[in-house]
């Protein structure tokens, strides 16, 4: 019986000192089947947020608020390596025009098992060195963006 009380004290401080990480639970496929009409509709609006010199190089679908849609996440050509920053923009796909969710630059970024206000939290990564450096960002319904957090992993 104190061993069973010891391990969930263990357990539970455990728990509790890691629970502010986020971790990823995949890394995007950008490997989504879009049908031309949806590519148009994605450049499109790109234009209009007055992307510079873009065009599409990857798309990938996930769905960040467990709501049945996928949302998009788009990279550009501004960077040609994955060593270099890239513009990533994550959009939700309503029926007339994609709505901006958030504008990243970054070398990489994936989806953490953690969400904030029920939308999945970004893990942002620029070191091409270590693939435990990243930042967090997190939705925020008042400005209905994701934004970074100050700190991000520790």
């Amino acid at each position: 019986m104190k061993r069973l009380i010891l391990s969930l004290i263990i357990f539970g401080c455990t728990e509790f000192a890691w629970s502010d990480r986020a971790y990823s639970i995949e890394p995007l496929h950008y490997e989504a089947s879009v049908s031309s009409q949806e590519t148009i509709k994605i450049s499109s609006f790109l234009s209009s947020t007055n992307a510079d010199n873009y065009e599409i190089t990857h798309i990938a679908k996930n769905d960040l608020n467990d709501d049945g849609i996928d949302e998009t996440i788009v990279i550009t050509n501004t960077c040609e390596t994955s060593t270099e920053i890239c513009q990533i923009y994550v959009l939700a796909n309503l029926d007339i025009s994609p709505a901006l969710l958030g504008r990243i630059n970054a070398k990489n970024i994936a989806i953490s098992n953690q969400s904030s206000y029920g939308v999945r939290d970004l893990l942002v990564y620029n070191n091409a060195k270590n693939d435990y450096d990243y930042e967090i960002m997190r939705w925020n319904p008042k400005q209905s963006t994701y934004q970074l957090v100050k700190g991000g992993a520790q």
